[in-house]
């Protein structure tokens, strides 16, 4: 599928590579799924939402917050998903201090 894809350019469309990374990290590895990140030309808020929640199911949780700061910086504002995964992430993992702290941010 992704083979397919390469050869016909869509690779860096926004809406394609959001769908394969979805599926990267979920049915291979971060690796792949950031590769493929990286170069998505336009960036949306759906592609950041995703590669997010990849790291943050994979347990990546530094990573994850590390995209959520890049995402920030490059003037795409999170939205209720964002936030929402970032602080069940925290939350889940025990450190709840810092999903306070992702909960204060958001008001």
């Amino acid at each position: 599928l992704h083979a397919s894809i390469v050869k016909t350019g869509y690779e860096s469309n926004a809406y394609v590579g959001n769908a394969l990374m979805d599926m990267y990290t979920k049915c291979a590895t971060l690796e792949d799924a950031r590769q493929l990140f990286d170069k998505i030309v336009y960036r949306n808020r759906i592609s950041w939402n995703t590669m997010i929640a990849g790291y943050t199911h994979k347990g990546h949780i530094d990573a994850a917050s590390k995209a959520f700061r890049k995402m920030q910086e490059e003037d795409v504002e999170p939205d209720v998903t964002t936030w929402n995964t970032m602080i069940t992430s925290y939350a889940q993992s025990g450190q709840c201090h810092e999903a306070l702290g992702f909960f204060r941010q958001m008001q």
